[in-house]
């Protein structure tokens, strides 16, 4: 059934800059108040499952609320004109159950959050966002939450417009932060990412996004030993999609069971954080860290706090002032400034039955059900005459029969003494009551009496045409005289009972103004009587503070000691927020220290390495040696190269001579040929005598032509001397060269070797040498 996951409804607060608004909720139905009116302006009769709301300006109000029927709707309250109502969707109540309830109008656009839960599943709750574009409405599905009694989501909305989704869902040892944001400008979501994860299991959270774009985030976590944290982080520009939360190291409060709920708000750029557990404590930060500005037993009612003004917007749980109806507990603390109402009529009184039912429902009850008594006592309207004649004809006499059978039903529906009995028995328990209990009690007799006798008044002011029509009845009854002189004699009879009826009038004068008195006895005598336990149980704790009395003053004493220690405390706080400037430093290095702890394997090897490199000194000091005796060869290999390019010169020398040789030795046999030519013909002719003129001729000519070869093969022999005695001198000192190289050439390759004795041992060494 749908009434199996109702919830009790808070009351909302609804203000926009300095202005406000009241929505009173109650089992049938709600009801809208402005700030100094106590007649609402709106109503819905019907009973409701959720309600939400918020102001946009002084004169406009959005409601969103779901009813008993399933029916989710949405009013637009604009000034003096007639609201608007939309059906939105038709929810299944029965098999469902839903949980926080937000609203936010931006202009045309309207978004709508709640999140609902199957009974088989009470542990997932689904998160739905329903937006009205202008034209239709459309829904999205945002995500799931894990957790067994409340689902675990809050939004916000920064200055420009974007909406802020925070989810805490649970898994395993560990809560996820999840968050997305829909983006004002092109009216899309981003995608849900996982941005903090919270040691252990989450019981409560709430969020708050200040003026200057710093998200808050509180949540609650269970310890080991039932006590609760309040822990927070804060995202330091919500404007960056990646800009990351940075956690409290320690909890801004523990507190002990049971735990209630949370609320935060900004005022003039303070944060203000609201905790209710067994006590309510108010908890104030203006930059300087967390101070506690009241702690004590829990009075005020549950209250529901949406603001929005031109900066900043907050919707958090919260408390109602019980002097200042409509008005936020610790109002002075927070500095608002509360306009004084008209006293109200009292609630104890509408809830009296009406002598006529009317035809139509019954108004939204009366905002005030603390002042409800369950125990109201029914007061019966009696009928006062106005005005009275002289003589008893014409007056109007009281039904005695009447008066003495109202006083004793009375008497039987309250199954308590009468009222004379009743005054004595509850004067003791009046003067054993505490001056603070009887003062208000007395002002709500007052109160209550002064409108009882109104109420009356109202009455005797309907019967005043029945009087007239009774004068008139009157005047016609004086022309039945004759019929009067017949009952005349019965009229002696009855002047003799004047006195006694002139009695019973007085007497019933005066129980007629005593009745309300009466009523109002009884019903505060019943109270009385219920307070008789906490009277006993003031008593007792009133016998223990007298007993505490050395307690409080050895405190007092630790007091003036404590406030000695004022300065030390203010120093601490001012080395706090300091300390707090280093959180986002000490963050860094704890990653740092991460990425360190992550080396130590590394340092490990490499100190592995550096006893395995200890063991190559002696290696190392002998190759060192080794590079220095080389580095003592450098200048030898220098003139060894010096003079194998002196060689390598020698060398093409040679070949051009030896090249200039072969060409020589063509000339020398050409030469040589030619000689034999000429011997073969001084042969062929040395027998002709006849010829002699002819021979020295001849002789002539050969032996002119010989001058040049003998002068060539002169050269050719001091030549090829110098060049026998050039290439002695080149082989010898080619020999030493070769012999140099060998040595040089054996030196490298026992370097070499030990060489690759040094790489065969492996490790950083053969990392060096690579």
């Amino acid at each position: 059934m749908a009434y199996l996951s109702r919830t009790t409804i808070t009351p909302l607060l609804l203000t926009y800059e300095n202005e406000s608004m009241y929505l009173h909720i109650d089992p049938q139905g709600c009801a809208l108040f402005e700030e100094d009116s106590t007649e609402p302006f709106h109503q819905i009769h019907e009973p409701l499952l959720l309600a939400h709301g918020i102001m946009t300006d002084s004169k406009t109000v959005h409601l969103v609320v779901l009813k008993t029927s399933g029916e989710l709707c949405y009013t637009l309250i604009s000034g003096p004109s007639m609201p608007q109502t939309t059906l939105i969707a038709k929810l299944d109540v029965r098999a469902t159950i839903y949980r926080r309830l937000f609203l936010f109008p931006q202009g045309k656009i309207i978004h709508i959050f709640y999140a609902y839960s199957h009974h088989a599943m009470r542990n997932l709750w689904r998160i739905e966002h329903r937006c009205w574009n202008g034209s239709s409405w459309h829904s999205a599905h945002m995500g799931e939450v894990v957790h067994q009694q409340e689902p675990l989501y809050h939004v916000n909305l920064d200055n420009q417009g974007n909406l802020h989704l925070l989810t805490i869902t649970f898994q395993g040892r560990h809560s996820l932060l999840f968050t997305n944001r829909f983006n004002g400008t092109f009216h899309i979501w981003g995608s849900p990412t996982e941005t903090l994860k919270i040691p252990g299991e989450v019981v409560d959270m709430t969020a708050l996004m200040t003026s200057d774009n710093v998200h808050h985030l509180y949540w609650i976590v269970k310890t080991s030993n039932e006590q609760f944290e309040i822990r927070w982080a804060q995202q330091t520009d919500a404007h960056e999609l990646t800009s990351t939360w940075h956690p409290s190291p320690a909890p801004i409060k523990t507190f002990p069971s049971p735990w209630k709920n949370i609320g935060a708000i900004e005022k003039n750029g303070v944060l203000w954080l609201l905790a209710h557990t067994e006590e309510e404590t108010l908890m104030q930060n203006d930059g300087k860290g967390w101070k506690l500005i009241s702690s004590r037993t829990p009075f005020h009612l549950p209250l529901q706090w949406v603001h929005k003004g031109k900066k900043n917007f907050h919707q958090a749980y919260w408390l109602e002032d019980q002097v200042e109806k409509h008005a936020p507990a610790y109002y002075h603390e927070l500095g608002i400034a509360i306009k004084k109402q008209a006293d109200p009529w009292p609630a104890s009184f509408q809830s009296l039955p009406a002598q006529v039912l009317p035809a139509t429902p019954p108004p939204v009850p009366t905002f005030y059900p603390e002042l409800l008594s369950p125990n109201s006592y029914p007061v019966q309207s009696i009928s006062i005459p106005e005005n009275e004649s002289n003589s008893l004809n014409s007056s109007k006499v009281i039904d005695l029969q009447t008066i003495t059978n109202q006083v004793p039903s009375t008497n039987e529906t309250s199954n308590t003494p009468s009222p004379i009995e009743e005054v004595p028995e509850s004067s003791p328990v009046e003067d054993a009551q505490p001056q603070l209990l009887k003062e208000p009690i007395q002002f709500e007799r007052l109160a209550s009496t002064v409108a009882h006798l109104e109420e009356e008044n109202a009455e005797l002011q309907d019967l005043v045409p029945t009087v007239a029509r009774l004068e008139k009845e009157n005047s016609e009854l004086q022309s039945l005289i004759p019929t009067v002189a017949l009952l005349k004699q019965e009229n002696t009879e009855l002047q003799s009972l004047v006195p006694a009826v002139a009695l019973l009038q007085q007497e019933n004068t005066e129980l007629q103004s005593l009745v309300p008195t009466v009523a109002l006895l009884k019903q505060e005598n019943i109270e009385l009587q219920s307070l008789v336990p906490t009277i006993t149980l003031l008593k007792q704790e009133h016998a223990e503070l007298q007993s505490l009395v050395p307690t409080v003053a050895r405190l007092e004493k630790e007091n003036s000691e404590l406030q000695s220690l004022v300065p030390t405390v203010a120093r601490l706080e001012k080395e706090n927020s300091e300390l707090q400037s280093l959180i986002p430093a000490v963050a860094f290095l704890k990653q740092e220290n991460t990425e360190l702890q992550n080396l130590i394997p590394s340092v490990a090897f490499l100190k592995q390495e550096n006893a395995e490199l200890q063991s190559l000194v002696p290696t190392i000091t002998l190759l060192k040696q080794e590079h220095a005796e080389l580095q003592s060869l450098v200048p030898t290999v220098a003139l060894l190269e010096q003079e194998n390019a002196e060689l390598q010169r020698l060398i093409s020398t040679v070949a051009h001579l030896e090249q200039e040789n072969a060409d020589m030795s063509l000339l020398l046999r050409n030469v040589l040929s030619r000689f034999n030519q000429v011997v073969e013909d001084l042969s062929n002719n040395s027998l002709q005598v006849n010829q002699e003129s002819a021979v020295p001729a001849l002789a002539g000519i050969h032996f002119n032509e010989l001058e040049p070869v003998k002068d060539a093969m002169s050269n050719l022999e001091k030549e090829t001397q110098s060049l026998s005695q050039v290439l002695r001198v080149m082989l010898a000192k080619q020999e030493e060269s070769d012999s140099s190289l060998e040595k040089l050439e054996t030196q490298l390759s026992q370097l070499q070797s030990s060489k690759e004795e040094v790489k065969n041992r492996g490790g950083f060494w053969n990392k060096w040498i690579t």
